[in-house]
């Protein structure tokens, strides 16, 4: 047996424990601890050391430490000691013989969270069967392991024999080929047909000419005539030098708003009544001429005018004749390379002559003048300008686009003649798929792809043989162990029934599935005698204690029909979690059978009532339970009797009793209820946080107790009740303070004081023996 947990070294909570005192493991032991004390650790430790997985402690490495995992244990056994080492990541040997019921074995093979899966079956398959029915299994397995490398093999070869296959033939249409003495006249012949062709494929291939798009310009060459030729006679050309000049000197100071500083100069002298200017004061008739030179300037349809002449001007500048006669150009030397090309096939085609050249100079040089034309004109806006070279770029545009639309009219025609000899080619697409499949055909009956269809037939035929034998291993296999499977069904319901939960196992079998190598332990779950859908009903139909119950049912019916079981060290690792009293004790009731049989019994427990009742019941069999607690990462020995004689338990018992007491109860026994709860959550208060309410002093009672702990969960974000929702914690105590503490005076304001029901009552200790069981 386990004799001693001698060293645990950065794995969880266990940053360095070294066993010290009297905690040497008897045949019975019974460790005690708060959730996240190390508990879980422990068993993970345990269950590393029965399955060599060294994972399970590795990644429960103490967080900041950068040594790795250690731990040692002593086993003991007559005269025969070992001592087993977790060391370099890895254990020196492994233990056998254990069974463990913890988190993980229901994870592994009951169910996770709300679902009970095909996997959780699998391995329950082989937890209920142990060595045996591994042992049964394992033929058809390996038989199973074989035929899925024959498949793999299998899958090889059609891998193969796809990629010279191609698209022409399926795996069996090629296999299946008959070989064609003439398939090398048939390959030559097609080839030749596909020589003839091949030009044709070239033609569908090669693209069309294209239209050269006409020359347009941004601006509207009629509206920039009649710019050019317009003057303003009204207007002085020797007013408007003077303005220019004046305008000029103001602006060496003035800058850019001289201009707009004169029109303000000349607005206010329509207005003024002394006729003295309205920046040096002197007198303005002397000045008529050169005012009047500024109202001509200001003229607004001689402004309009000017505008126009500069819009033209930006316009004609922006417009770019270069990249729009590149363009053309690009377009026709590309159709010269076509035809090129096309002539080949159809000889009438004749390249257009245009000289680019001589029509691309005139262009600019001609656009180039009406530039220089809209530049005189806005150096000299009043005189009109002579548009002749205005007339014969409009006539040249006009021939120059005529000669495209000249040219694009035979690139039509060309393209309608090109259009017909496509449509004429054959589809050589058909002839290439007619020459591969003749080479494939060729290629069937070569050496070593003639050994491949072989060797693949050959596989096909293994594949089929083992699958008749693997149906007829299960057959034998179900044979042997149906029997087995049977009893343990019986036995899972004989636990069910004890718990009294409301639910049986029906129909449990092994079989397998699909193309599993491994058995699965099918099983139904009748609610009132009807079936429910283990994958959809399960998590709407059982609640988290009749999920453990189930899970705590398998497990025992394994264990109760060893018949070697006192070779066994049995483990429990919370074993009550979630479960209501009456489970509980029934629990008791298993572990103290257990404990006569087996050869040791450890239990693990966060839950001081299960753990005082276990204690007890163990004692009456004549066997010493070896009771440790773990706290902070150590395991210390434990005095559970001098624990047991406090008052808080026989508290405890005495509302239990009450609960189970029939008949209405008298006002003075719901006096005595009420203070018992107050005094039991007082208890347990203190025994769970009592470092808490060291300052409190005299005043620690239930009221302070609460809002200390509102205080603490302020400024601790570490501090845990065993419930996730500490607030909710908060108000249950707050409500059961209430009732638990009525007023010591009388209340004029509320005369009328309503009697508590039974019920409401028992609500109330039901409410508080919750909160210390699950909650605290």
């Amino acid at each position: 047996m386990i004799k001693k947990i001698i060293r645990i070294k950065n794995v969880g909570k266990f940053e360095d424990f070294f066993a010290q005192g009297n905690v040497s493991l008897n045949k019975v032991n019974i460790f005690y601890g708060e959730n996240s004390m190390g508990k879980t650790t422990l068993t993970s430790i345990i269950r590393s050391l029965l399955t060599n997985d060294s994972n399970l402690i590795l990644e429960r490495k103490t967080y900041g430490k950068n040594e790795d995992p250690y731990v040692e244990i002593l086993y003991a056994e007559e005269q025969k000691k070992q001592i087993y080492k977790f060391q370099d990541k890895k254990w020196n040997e492994n233990l056998k013989d254990v069974e463990i019921f913890d988190t993980f074995f229901v994870n592994e093979n009951v169910y996770t969270g709300l679902e009970i899966s095909s996997e959780h079956q699998k391995g329950l398959h082989q937890f209920a069967l142990g060595e045996e029915g591994v042992t049964l299994a394992e033929e058809i397995k390996k038989i199973k392991e074989n035929l899925q490398i024959e498949r793999e093999k299998l899958n090889n070869l059609k891998e193969l024999i796809k990629l010279i296959a191609g698209e022409c033939f399926t795996i069996e249409e090629f296999i299946a080929l008959d070989e064609d003495k003439n398939i090398n006249k048939k390959i030559k012949d097609k080839e030749q047909e596909i020589k003839i062709a091949k030009a044709g494929k070239v033609i569908m291939e090669k693209q069309l000419l294209n239209e050269v798009p006409f020359l347009e310009l941004s601006i509207d060459l009629k509206i920039l005539k009649g710019l050019l030729q317009r003057s303003i006679k009204e207007i002085s050309v020797e007013f408007l030098k003077k303005v220019e000049d004046h305008k000029k000197k103001l602006s060496q100071v003035l800058g850019k708003e001289a201009e707009s500083w004169l029109q303000r100069g000349l607005d206010y002298t329509q207005t003024i009544q002394d006729e003295k200017c309205p920046f040096c004061q002197q007198g303005l008739k002397g000045a008529k001429s050169l005012i009047k030179a500024y109202e001509q300037y200001f003229n607004k349809e001689y402004k309009k005018y000017k505008q126009n002449i500069s819009g033209y001007l930006e316009l004609v500048n922006c417009f770019s004749i270069e990249e729009a006669l590149n363009q053309k150009t690009n377009i026709v030397l590309q159709n010269d390379t076509l035809i090129e090309f096309w002539k080949r096939y159809l000889p009438s085609l004749k390249i257009f002559e245009v000289d680019l050249d001589i029509l691309i100079n005139n262009i600019r040089v001609k656009y180039s003048k009406i530039t220089q034309l809209l530049k005189d004109k806005s150096n000299n806006i009043l005189e009109p300008i002579d548009t002749e070279d205005v007339d014969a770029f409009i006539t040249f545009m006009q021939e120059f686009n005529s000669d495209i639309e000249t040219y694009n009219s035979q690139v039509r025609k060309w393209n309608t003649e090109i259009n017909i000899l496509k449509e004429k080619q054959l589809d050589l697409y058909e002839l290439d798929k007619e020459l591969k499949e003749l080479k494939i055909k060729r290629k069937r009956f070569s050496s070593d792809i003639s050994e491949i269809c072989n060797k693949y037939s050959k596989i096909s035929k293994n594949i089929e043989h083992d699958k008749k034998l693997v149906v007829e291993k299960r057959r034998q296999h179900d044979t042997e162990v149906s029997q087995k499977i049977e009893k343990y069904g019986e036995k899972i319901n004989q636990h069910l029934e004890k718990f009294g939960v409301p639910f049986r196992i029906t129909d449990t079998k092994s079989v397998y599935r699909g193309k599993s190598r491994e058995p699965y332990l099918e099983y139904g779950i009748a609610i009132n005698k009807y079936e429910i859908d283990l994958k959809q009903q399960v998590k709407c139909s059982m609640g988290e204690g009749d999920k453990n119950a189930l899970a705590f049912a398998f497990f025992l019916a394994k264990v109760s029909l060893y018949k070697q079981i006192d070779d066994k060290i049995v483990i429990f690792d919370d074993p009550v979690s979630s479960l209501d009293r009456n489970r509980r004790r029934r629990t008791v009731e298993y572990i103290r059978e257990l404990a006569s049989r087996a050869k040791q019994i450890i239990v693990l427990t966060h839950n001081d009532s299960f753990t005082f009742e276990l204690y007890k019941n163990i004692k009456k069999i004549g066997i010493r339970s070896k009771t440790l607690q773990i706290y902070n990462g150590k395991i210390e020995e434990w005095n559970i009797e001098e624990t047991m004689k406090h008052p808080y338990f026989k508290r405890i018992a005495k509302l239990e009793n009450f609960l189970d007491k029939k008949g209405a109860p008298s006002s003075e026994d719901i006096k005595v209820v009420r203070e018992l709860i107050r005094l039991v959550l007082e208890d347990a208060l203190k025994f769970r946080y009592f470092k808490w309410f060291e300052g409190i002093g005299d005043n620690c009672w239930l009221r302070t107790m609460i809002e200390r702990l509102r205080e603490v969960i302020k400024v601790d974000k570490n501090f845990r009740f065993k419930h996730s929702n500490k607030e909710e914690v908060l108000q249950e105590l707050s409500n059961l303070c209430d009732f638990s503490s009525p007023p010591h005076h009388g209340d004029i304001d509320d005369p009328y004081k309503e009697i508590d029901s039974t019920e409401e009552v028992k609500n109330y200790v039901k409410s508080a023996l919750t909160l210390i069981y699950e909650w605290l």
